[in-house]
């Protein structure tokens, strides 16, 4: 977990320093009241002593608004700089996860962390814990100043605080435990909702909107029923505050009134303390609310802890060093296994192999492709690119050396032309023109008003599932990887289209291994892996250089 601390201790250090001169100076109006009152009661006020005290009382205005403004801005450059750290972390370790543990979390559990929890963490960091700093820095001045006016009445206020601080302390369980259940029924309502829009064309088709709104209105029964409970136990504590302050106010009052009748003090400390006793009540509420909202932060935070514990589909490097080998395979499988699909495989590629890999749904393809490509780590076994261990490889090399097209790795809100380019940002444009032509780019560009600028939304719906797999397509062949990995892309492209692919990939100038349903595109296999029931058998493919009326932008293309 991040820690709070590191690399702000001089911000938390301001946050005291700036609390401590405020309650300074709530020490120092206590005293001019004392003297203003002791003053007063004698009858024979000063001109000069009244102007003295109206200007430090002025002065210690201005000190008080520039105390605050700092104290201000130093907290919300915590919660923010906190609440910045925490969501990078978050955002990282989402990118990274498993396909399979992101579609089980789903998109509302998977959202919940970055919007409620770290709202939470923030209003606590920012607001929260400026006020436990603010009240405990305060109380500790403004007790101890108290007592040295009047042991009597600090005594008297030391023990109120404490039963405020006791009864707030009784609510601690049942608050936290409203708060987990209204944050477990506000999730619950995210994921029916999220689960809902995804299919909203179900609902549609099978004209089954009541029977949602239905299962909708219970979920927001739930969250009322919890909602309630947790206001009811929040007004409890905000009650109990208040009361403590009222109480700490009418003790001061009692107290000093009897001491004064004792001739112990002077009404001038009386009015003091009662202005000391006022600026503790604030204390007191401040210690309310930063507690509350600390029962609220910490669920909050181990919400995010566990989302920081979501594991990767893969392990980081175990090593970033060595060179690339131009003379080992660039491809080789050693003893590779994927439980429960694939059992002990090994293999051997070289430049200019074109690799199918068949087989029945589910048998394994797509797995295989994967811990080729390392979106995910084969159980057991080594997979060696250029004669370095995947494992061992820092991701940017190894990202540099594949090109991946699959359901792994669908388009991107936002233009063409960025998809196009997101593999290889600095691809030269005549690359970039012979990659649009091997996977027939231009029809798609000719019917968009705006061509390479048409912006995509999520899941690209602005193009077919034809046009979709050929930018795919392209999108991993920019570059030029040694080894390019395309799964189960062709499902959908037309004939032309596949035509166009396999003159390309039969002279790809790399490894290419391919989930390939189109007949054009098997043909030009120079090996077939058919997996079947666990076992992985290797074939010779045809290996076929297709005839194919080649373009000129195409011709050549290596």
């Amino acid at each position: 977990m991040i820690s709070l601390w590191r690399g702000r201790r001089v911000l938390f250090a301001g946050l005291v320093a700036a609390s401590l001169g405020l309650a300074g100076l709530a020490a120092t109006v206590a005293y001019c009241v004392q003297v203003g009152v002791d003053a007063l009661v004698r009858g024979k006020p000063l001109p000069g002593q009244a102007l003295a005290l109206g200007a430090v009382f002025l002065g210690m205005a201005g000190l008080g608004v520039v105390l605050e403004i700092f104290r201000t801005r130093a907290a919300e450059r915590i919660g923010l700089g906190y609440v910045a750290q925490l969501r990078a972390a978050l955002f990282e370790r989402v990118l990274r996860a498993s396909p399979e543990l992101l579609a089980q979390r789903g998109q509302g559990g998977l959202l919940l962390p970055f919007v409620g929890d770290l709202t939470a963490i923030k209003k606590w960091v920012s607001d929260g814990l400026v006020r436990l700093i603010s009240a405990v820095v305060s109380s500790v001045l403004l007790l101890g100043v108290l007592t040295g006016k009047s042991p009597l009445l600090g005594l008297a206020a030391g023990a109120v605080l404490l039963c405020a601080m006791l009864a707030v302390l009784a609510l601690a369980a049942p608050l936290n435990s409203a708060i987990r259940e209204t944050r477990h029924r506000r999730g619950a309502i995210a994921a029916f909702v999220s689960r809902s829009i995804r299919g909203a064309g179900t609902i549609r088709a099978f004209h089954r909107f009541d029977r949602e709104r239905k299962r909708l209105a219970r979920r927001n029964a739930a969250l009322m029923t919890a909602g309630l409970r947790l206001a009811g136990i929040s007004g409890a504590m905000t009650a109990t505050v208040h009361v403590a302050a009222l109480m700490l106010m009418a003790v001061t009052l009692l107290v000093g009134a009897a001491q004064v009748r004792t001739g112990a003090v002077s009404i001038g400390v009386v009015a003091a303390a009662l202005s000391i006793s006022g600026l503790l009540a604030g204390a007191v509420r401040d210690l309310g609310v930063a507690f509350e909202l600390w029962r609220r932060a910490k669920v909050s935070l181990g919400k995010i802890k566990n989302a920081l514990a979501i594991e990767a589909a893969v392990t980081p490097a175990r090593s970033r060093r060595g060179p690339l080998d131009g003379h080992a395979a660039a491809v080789a499988l050693r003893g590779v296994a994927i439980d429960g699909l694939i059992a002990n495989f090994s293999a051997d590629l070289t430049c200019g192999d074109v690799i199918n890999v068949a087989g029945a749904s589910g048998a394994g393809k797509s797995a295989l492709l994967a811990s080729i490509a390392r979106l995910r780590d084969a159980d057991h076994g080594r997979v060696r690119i250029a004669g370095r261990n995947v494992r061992d490889m820092h991701e940017r090399t190894l990202r540099s050396l594949i090109g991946y097209a699959g359901p792994a790795a669908p388009l991107l809100p936002g233009s063409i032309g960025m998809n196009l380019r997101y593999r290889a940002p600095g691809a030269a444009q005549d690359e970039i023109t012979h990659v649009m032509a091997c996977c027939n780019i231009a029809p798609i560009l000719a019917r968009l008003p705006r061509g390479l600028d048409t912006r995509l939304r999520e899941g690209a719906p602005e193009l077919s599932s034809n046009e979709r797999q050929r930018l795919e397509i392209a999108r991993a062949m920019l570059g030029k990887p040694p080894v390019l990995i395309l799964d189960g892309v062709d499902t959908h492209l037309d004939e032309d289209s596949a035509s166009r692919l396999a003159v390309a990939l039969a002279d790809y100038d790399g490894v290419v291994l391919l989930a390939a349903t189109a007949p054009v595109l098997q043909r030009i296999a120079t090996m077939t892996w058919r997996i079947d029931n666990g076992t992985v058998r290797a074939t010779a493919g045809p290996g076929r250089r297709l005839e194919l009326v080649r373009h000129e932008s195409i011709e050549g293309y290596r």
